[in-house]
């Protein structure tokens, strides 16, 4: 049975010790689709409001890589 498959390069991201500041902390998740099929993301869900994600709009083809970027609100945050 042909279809899409993701392979990411890693699933988490440790961001340091982070400044109280009024910008956005973003990070790459690359992935690869290592199915036979094109890969299409027609939706990410993030765990809260302070948590962005940026990804593809457009198909992945077999074998090629993307990435989804991940940003984190940092105002009135620290630590």
């Amino acid at each position: 049975k042909a279809q899409a498959e993701f392979k990411f390069e890693k699933s988490s991201q440790d961001l340091g010790v982070v400044k109280q500041g009024t910008d956005t902390l973003w990070t790459e998740f690359k992935f690869t689709n290592v199915g036979s099929e094109p890969l299409e993301i027609t939706m990410v869900k993030t765990s809260c409001d302070c948590t962005l994600a940026e990804w593809p709009k457009s198909a992945i083809a077999p074998g090629k890589a993307a990435s989804i970027r991940g940003g984190f609100k940092i105002e009135g945050k620290s630590g």
